[in-house]
């Protein structure tokens, strides 16, 4: 590309091929970067998922056989209760990865609002949320001097 517009300069035949090429590879890039956020938020979605189980599990297996035992009912309670208030914020702020993430590898046209919304409740969860949020918001965030990625252009 730099040989051609060396070459034949800015204006003319070789301008225009130079800016097909970097079109070109901008497309490429776009596409690859969807791919990678898809493939993120999919992983980053189950394994959320997954340690909300182990949470939600780990604190039944705690608070059930000590309301059985003869303890008094109400810590447990408490403690069922506060489980499963964490497993529906969990719940809240990875099953929209999960799914946008599946449906940016699916091409569906309503993925990348998801995921930017996804993101920006993401923020919040540090560190590996606040890093794979930033990264989603810069691949899919549109851009003022190029068109938005979007899965349709396959």
């Amino acid at each position: 590309m730099i040989v051609i517009e060396a070459v034949v300069g800015e204006s003319g035949l070789g301008s225009c091929l130079a800016r097909q090429a970097r079109e070109e590879h901008t497309v490429k890039d776009q596409h690859e970067h969807l791919r990678v956020v898809g493939v993120l938020h999919v992983a980053y979605g189950i394994l959320a998922l997954i340690g909300t189980m182990i949470m939600v599990l780990i604190v039944a297996g705690i608070a059930v056989p000590a309301a059985f035992a003869g303890s008094e009912l109400i810590p447990a309670a408490i403690t069922g209760g506060f489980s499963l208030l964490m497993a529906g914020f969990m719940l809240f702020f990875f099953l929209p990865c999960l799914i946008g993430g599946i449906g940016i590898l699916r091409h569906r046209p309503w993925a990348p609002t998801m995921l930017i919304v996804a993101s920006v409740l993401n923020l919040l969860t540090l560190p590996l949320g606040t890093a794979l949020a930033g990264y989603t918001l810069w691949v899919l965030w549109p851009r003022t001097t190029t068109s938005a990625p979007t899965v349709a252009q396959h």
